[in-house]
């Protein structure tokens, strides 16, 4: 990876199915990366990172999946690698590629923070809408009740659960998040800040608001830190610092740009991210933003 992560050869499972590759990240620790981009009928929602930890004879996985058919893959993955039956699943934000297959993974508890909880029980009727929208064709992989059942409540701003240290950050005023860290160890996961791939997406999220965030978890980071991002390889904090200063660059560019009288339709500079294709949503989400704030 390049990243100084020491990572094991891709466990060799007899597992059908969308999910990809289980890969060993260290003793007792398993990365299964994401497809970039949104959910469609070929990658079947498996577009979020989901990581996994043991501890003693439980085992912890950071994301639910996006769908029961990814869920039920991604234990089965597990199981051929001799990590387990997965026992635990934290859902650090509700997201459905990160959500919607939880309940596949019979009998493990299910953590969220309580403002997780909350935004999951007004979002979630409207998000599996949307979901199986993007689904198309394998729309029927979320079943007829996707919608999980949190069995274990995290509350404040930071905490200690199984083999994680956990901290409440904001994706967007109304959107909490769950920043993890290996208790311990260098191993970090920033789903919903940070992308690996390109720039953050920020449909339901605000640039600024990010850029608080991340700087939070630089603020607690060791230089050898390593953090999964919700898509894309592991980051490093210079990485991270590097995606900080690219969100404060899209506000200021904005901000110029409306006040010199542009059209929210002009094109975004160049310089941002390469005119990576999240970069024009990122546009137009930021100018309704700083529109609402600048007038």
């Amino acid at each position: 990876m390049g990243l100084g992560l020491l990572l094991t050869p891709p466990a060799q499972a007899a597992c059908a199915g969308p999910a990809g590759q289980l890969r060993a990240i260290g003793p007792g620790a398993w990365w299964l990366p994401a497809a970039s981009g949104d959910s469609d009928a070929i990658n079947r929602g498996a577009t979020a990172n989901l990581w996994a930890l043991r501890q003693g004879r439980s085992l912890w996985l950071v994301g639910g999946a996006g769908t029961p058919v990814l869920a039920r893959q991604v234990a089965c993955l597990l199981r051929e690698a001799g990590a387990g039956r997965v026992t635990d699943v934290i859902l650090p934000w509700p997201h459905a590629e990160l959500t919607l297959g939880a309940r596949a993974f019979e009998g493990a508890r299910l953590w969220v923070h309580a403002d997780t909880a909350e935004a999951m029980r007004q979002r979630c009727p409207r998000c599996v809408e949307r979901m199986a929208q993007r689904l198309g064709a394998a729309a029927a992989d979320l079943g007829d009740d996707p919608i999980p059942r949190p069995t274990h409540v995290l509350h404040g701003a930071q905490g200690r659960v199984g083999p994680f240290d956990w901290w409440r950050l904001q994706r967007s005023d109304d959107t909490a998040v769950l920043a993890l860290r290996w208790h311990g160890r260098a191993l970090w996961s920033a789903h919903s800040l940070a992308w690996g791939d390109g720039p953050p997406d920020l449909r339901d999220g605000e640039a600024l608001q990010l850029a608080r965030s991340i700087d939070q978890l630089l603020a607690r980071m060791p230089a050898s830190a390593r953090v999964l991002p919700e898509q894309g390889p592991w980051m490093t904090p210079v990485q991270l610092r590097r995606q900080r200063d690219e969100l404060h660059q899209l506000v200021d560019a904005v901000d110029a740009a409306l006040r010199r009288g542009d059209l929210v339709t002009d094109a975004p500079p160049a310089a941002l991210s390469g005119r990576h294709p999240r970069q024009a949503l990122n546009w137009q989400r930021t100018w309704s933003q700083r529109e609402a704030a600048l007038f």
